[in-house]
């Protein structure tokens, strides 16, 4: 923002800005019962397009962290129109960790712990 960029910062339902809800009041039940495939459907577009018709820009770039960055994978890949509205995304954190894995996938996380390192030197682009 201090370098003359519009930055809007987004945050999903359960935040006292929740409390502005058209419809619902946080002490109603159903204002609480939505999901991730919701959110990505309807709220983050909604969002997209309010901060570029408050912005006049065409496109904007997504930076999302932890949940955020779900609902941003989500958002691209269930609605394909955005994905010229978005020009770029960047993931600052996962939205969840390999620690509870079991079976295969603990190897999996495992060995590629290992062998990280050695793909981090190799170009692959």
């Amino acid at each position: 923002a201090d370098a003359g960029f519009d930055v809007f910062l987004l945050n999903q339902r359960g935040t006292t800005y929740g409390k502005k809800h058209v419809n619902l009041k946080t002490s109603d039940n159903k204002f609480w019962q939505f999901t991730l495939d919701e959110y990505a459907k309807y709220d983050a577009p909604d969002m997209i397009d309010k901060a570029l018709q408050l912005s006049g820009e065409s496109g904007l770039y997504w930076v999302g962290s932890s949940q955020g960055t779900i609902v941003g994978f989500m958002t691209l890949a269930e609605t394909p129109a955005y994905n010229r509205k978005v020009k770029a995304i960047f993931q600052l954190s996962p939205v969840g960790t390999g620690g509870y894995a079991k079976g295969i996938f603990r190897f999996a996380i495992a060995a590629f712990q290992i062998f990280k390192p050695v793909l981090d030197v190799i170009p692959f682009f």
